[in-house]
């Protein structure tokens, strides 16, 4: 009876142990495994006509992959970036990032390049509730939040939006020549596409913010992304004579308006584009471009720590100089990092959260959220550090602000 009594009792009892030790063997094997390595993946322009720059934004993140995996990682892991190549293409640009996201289960984002690409990807990030911080996106179309409610989005461009990036060149107009010799009539064309559109409107912002000093709006027309005659357009624009020229597009558009102009023989004493502070350029046109103004969010002699390490390492990487592209790029990876340690997670709410309420220093400087335009409904972009350049001798110089300047303006454009 006794022995009888005892199975009763240790039967049950075997039985649920058994049973809590199958149920503990079951959730151990049905966890996730830990993460050995933190996952960031991008999308970006490679082939197609947005390559040129493309290729210097993954230059910039590899780099800094590179860079900090040598430090150790980040929380103790290795970093591993997944670059796909959209071909210029903003449709493939979001097939990619819900492919990261879905397929790759990538624990970050690094945006694009090219507006019209970032605006087709921020909304699969914010479908997912995930941080995007973008390199070279800029246009204000991206961060309108009261026009859009896309809240995941962020801006690492120094020059801030495209509201108000062309500001700088204003200021060096009206601080480096004198008065009396001061051009006043304005013209302009822009590609149809979101970026040069969304640029393209803040030249109306800094004519109006100037207006004191009587610049005037003679001519505005648009030309097709991929356009490959521009002869008419250029024709008018001739006829208009605006003393100041602003040409906004991508590569390709912005050279074949300038030559266009060159060979039409309309020479403005200024002229400015929206993408032209890359070596590309300068060797495309020679010295079709020697006094072309551009702005630069960075640049090699930039007197930062910072700013002089990264050079060191991507001259030892690439064995050449880099350019603002692959600075941003590099800056772009920098916000995030300083998230992911600052926060001591990979939660995307965390990340965001930290963001909104840090500041990062990067290559360029000190990068943190413009609380006065996140009160405007634009969120969340950085606090401007504008800097214009000059192509002079081939060389793109700083000639505003004064405290960045390398060189002195050139005035007017010279034309060979």
């Amino acid at each position: 009876m006794k022995a009888l009594t005892r199975m009763r009792i240790i039967l049950p009892v075997s039985i649920i142990v058994i049973v809590i030790i199958a149920a503990g063997a079951y959730l151990l094997l049905s966890r996730p495994p830990e993460k050995t390595e933190i996952l960031i993946g991008a999308a970006v322009s490679l082939t197609g006509p947005l390559s040129t720059h493309g290729k210097k934004v993954v230059e910039g993140y590899k780099l800094w992959e590179k860079v900090v995996n040598a430090k150790g990682g980040i929380l103790g892991k290795p970093v591993k970036l997944i670059i796909y190549d959209d071909a210029s293409d903003p449709t493939t640009t979001k097939t990619l990032y819900e492919r990261l996201i879905t397929v790759d289960k990538v624990d970050f984002l690094l945006g694009p390049y090219a507006s019209s690409c970032s605006f087709a990807a921020a909304p699969v990030a914010e479908k997912y509730k995930m941080v995007m911080i973008h390199p070279l996106s800029n246009a204000i179309t991206v961060y309108n939040y009261t026009a859009n409610g896309w809240d995941w989005q962020f801006c690492a461009h120094p020059c801030g939006l495209t509201d108000t990036q062309l500001l700088q060149h204003w200021e060096a107009i009206i601080n480096l020549i004198a008065s009396e010799k001061r051009p006043k009539t304005v013209g302009y064309i822009n590609t149809a596409d979101v970026f040069p559109r969304a640029l393209a409107a803040g030249i109306e912002v800094a004519v109006k913010k100037y207006k004191d000093y009587g610049f005037t709006i003679v001519f505005h027309e648009e030309i097709p992304k991929g356009a490959t005659d521009v002869t008419a357009v250029v024709s008018k624009a001739k006829a208009a004579n605006a003393e100041i020229f602003i040409v906004i597009g991508y590569l390709s558009e912005e050279v074949l308006v300038i030559r266009t102009m060159h060979e039409l023989g309309y020479h403005p004493k200024i002229v400015i584009t929206g993408t032209g502070g890359v070596k590309e350029f300068y060797d495309t046109l020679g010295p079709i471009a020697e006094g072309i103004m551009c702005h630069i969010p960075f640049h090699v002699k930039y007197p930062l720590p910072a700013a002089q390490e990264f050079v060191k390492a991507f001259r030892s990487e690439y064995g050449r100089d880099p350019e603002y592209y692959q600075a941003l790029a590099y800056a772009t990876a920098q916000i995030l990092e300083a998230a992911i340690k600052g926060a001591g997670s990979l939660d995307n709410a965390k990340i965001k959260e930290w963001l909104l309420t840090h500041s990062v220093e990067t290559v360029w400087g000190t990068w943190k959220v413009d609380w006065n335009r996140v009160k405007e409904g634009i969120r969340y972009v950085c606090e401007v550090k504008a800097a214009s350049g000059q192509w002079q001798n081939g060389v793109l110089q700083i000639i505003w602000p004064p405290e960045l300047a390398t060189a002195k303006y050139v005035y007017p454009k010279p034309w060979p």
